[in-house]
């Protein structure tokens, strides 16, 4: 069942976007209109946005960089176990989630937009279906990620 979620959300999110800025599908399924959200309306709704850094810890600490104000937490962020344990990648139990989820400055009152590597949406598609099937309704993947 796993693996057709995340097949569902890798193809949904290679398509190509024209999105600008965030709304709710009109037919409440989820469309690349509803999960991309454009660097132009990033730039002028920065003071009202959460961005989070889904690359390894090594790129967001690198020569290269981040964006400012940006929070690194890469997907295993929101998952219990090392590679290996039996309950590796499992999503953490609902008071831990909510404690790890509010760390990163998330409280529902601005919108959370994620990147990754620049046209890479995996790390950053996972960290927004995390935050979505916990209940965090307006986190948005940054439409071409971070390239610099």
């Amino acid at each position: 069942m796993k693996i057709v979620k995340v097949v569902l959300l890798v193809s949904l999110l290679s398509m190509p976007a024209m999105f600008a800025g965030p709304a709710a599908a009109s037919d409440g399924l989820e469309t690349y209109q509803s999960l991309l959200i454009s660097a132009e309306w990033v730039k002028a709704n920065l003071s009202n946005v959460v961005l989070i850094d889904a690359r390894h810890s090594s790129r967001y600490m690198g020569q290269l960089g981040h964006l400012p104000g940006a929070l690194n937490a890469e997907w295993d962020y929101f998952v219990q176990g090392q590679a290996g344990s039996p309950n590796y990648g499992e999503m953490w139990p609902h008071a831990e989630m909510a404690k790890r989820i509010g760390d990163l400055g998330i409280d529902g009152g601005k919108d959370i937009v994620v990147y990754g590597e620049g046209g890479d949406w995996g790390n950053a598609g996972w960290v927004v279906w995390i935050l979505r099937v916990s209940g965090i309704k307006n986190a948005y993947i940054l439409d071409g990620g971070f390239d610099v």
